[in-house]
């Protein structure tokens, strides 16, 4: 599978670090390119690279990919381009403060109605945060985890005996 990544920049914050996780995972079966939104390259680039997976800029023009991931939701006007040509994936982390983006107009509304399916690590966030703008049937959710540690299993903290990680 031929996966396109973008992300607003590849510095070591949450959702850039969760997409090189993420990707990292995949770099053996897949074959992965990255691209950051703005100019500079950031210091996240040299752990993609060592992970087999190539940072490249913004001319990609020509190349053919399976699926378009685009991360966060300031990625909204590259799905709005790329959605027309590549399956498109919109992971959106941002609960309220992602808000701020949509109100003050910097996310471009139709992505939402372009991307193939938009993620969300939260049912709340789709639904009461993001819910006005979702197309029926168009998004999901995937749960941000973190893995236990050295094979060990964490304890229970629900009811039911799963393993409950809160988003805050």
């Amino acid at each position: 599978m031929r996966i396109l990544a973008l992300t607003p920049g590849l510095y070591f914050s949450g959702a850039p670090l969760m997409l090189y996780n993420l990707l990292a995972s995949l770099a053996g079966e897949c074959e992965i390119k990255v691209m950051s939104l703005v100019s500079e390259r950031g210091p996240l680039s040299e752990h993609f690279e060592a992970a087999g997976i190539e940072v490249v800029g913004p001319e990609i023009s020509g190349e053919r990919f399976d699926v378009c991931l685009c991360n966060t939701i300031l990625a909204s006007h590259a799905v709005v381009q790329l959605g027309r040509s590549f399956p498109t994936v919109w992971w959106i982390h941002e609960p309220t403060f992602g808000l701020n983006y949509v109100y003050s107009k910097v996310v471009d509304l139709a992505a939402f109605g372009v991307a193939t399916r938009v993620v969300f690590p939260t049912r709340w966030q789709a639904e009461f945060l993001y819910g006005p703008w979702l197309r029926r049937d168009s998004w999901e959710v995937v749960h941000s985890s973190i893995p236990p540690r050295d094979g060990v299993t964490p304890a229970p903290l629900g009811a039911d005996g799963r393993f409950i990680l809160v988003h805050i």
